[in-house]
């Protein structure tokens, strides 16, 4: 996996630092947010692994546990569903961004298939990763991009109220 720290391809900073909770750190030389992963991953079997590990050891000491836990669950189902449709000369793009409205998670693969959740037998060892997404996040969906497309999913910064008078 490597590093993209928080630069554009054109050196710049990550364009809005709008209601970011973290504090401004150099990465390469350049500006950039704790609040912000990038990472270009080969989609290999170890993916999802390295990107739940990447994005624990860079949010660890700014998100809740239960709320790290949570990315780390959504980004491993949607980089090993990038995965499954790369080829090897392939390359699945994470970021992940920390702002005000929530945590965004987005995984680009090359690849135009629709993601789409499907039913799964209680015995298949695959096929409920959306299913986990769409439990976990406040919102998710794909958008096209030039290259595939990016799967998205808005994750909340505080729990949703369970307390009875909430319903």
């Amino acid at each position: 996996m490597r590093d993209l720290g928080s630069s554009s391809a054109a050196g710049g900073v990550t364009a809005s630092g709008e209601g970011c909770a973290a504090a401004l750190v150099a990465v390469a030389g350049q500006p950039a947010r704790v609040g912000t992963l990038k990472c270009v991953l080969t989609p290999d079997r170890r993916a999802a692994n390295a990107a739940r590990h990447r994005a624990h050891q860079h949010f660890v000491e700014h998100l809740p546990s239960g709320l790290l836990e949570d990315l780390e669950l959504v980004l491993g189902e949607l980089v090993a569903n990038a995965v499954a449709v790369s080829g090897p000369a392939d390359r699945v793009d994470v970021n992940v961004d920390l702002a005000a409205h929530g945590l965004l998670v987005e995984v680009a693969d090359q690849s135009p298939e629709t993601p789409a959740p499907r039913p799964a037998d209680t015995d298949d060892e695959d096929g409920r990763g959306l299913l986990i997404v769409d439990a976990l996040t406040e919102s998710w969906g794909w958008r096209p991009n030039p290259r595939g497309k990016v799967v998205w999913g808005l994750l909340p910064l505080t729990p949703p109220d369970v307390s009875p008078g909430a319903r």
